[in-house]
């Protein structure tokens, strides 16, 4: 493994890096089956134990599970953002590379032809 020379990066930009990272990661796990799978099963055990009267803590209306679920969404709504805008950065910054290396390409079939056409 190569270790990244961290001498130039501020605290600032690495906490970024940090936190882009674990929102990209936030942003797979809750966007995956298992996920989904296991939440519905979570919720299903919430509500079974409830109804059923085999525990008491959160009866019906299920008022904490509601709430479970509106601190939920409101953090994941912005997790997901950040992923968005780390996702375009980085498709910007590919863009560019891409946009790079095509005009690097064109210069060197243009210096091609005219050493052909130089030739002939």
């Amino acid at each position: 493994m190569v270790k990244a020379d961290l001498s130039d990066v501020t605290t600032e930009q690495l906490l970024e890096k940090t936190g882009q990272r674990a929102a990209d990661a936030t942003a797979r796990a809750m966007g995956s089956w298992r996920f989904v799978i296991i939440q519905t099963l979570i919720v299903g055990v919430w509500i079974g134990l409830n109804v059923t009267g085999l525990a008491h803590f959160d009866i019906y209306p299920f008022i904490l599970l509601n709430l479970a679920f509106s601190l939920q969404a409101a953090y994941a709504a912005p997790i997901l953002q950040i992923t968005q805008n780390h996702q375009s950065l980085r498709m910007d910054a590919s863009l560019r590379r891409i946009e790079r290396e095509q005009r690097a390409t064109r210069d060197l079939v243009r210096a091609a032809l005219r050493k052909l056409e130089d030739q002939s």
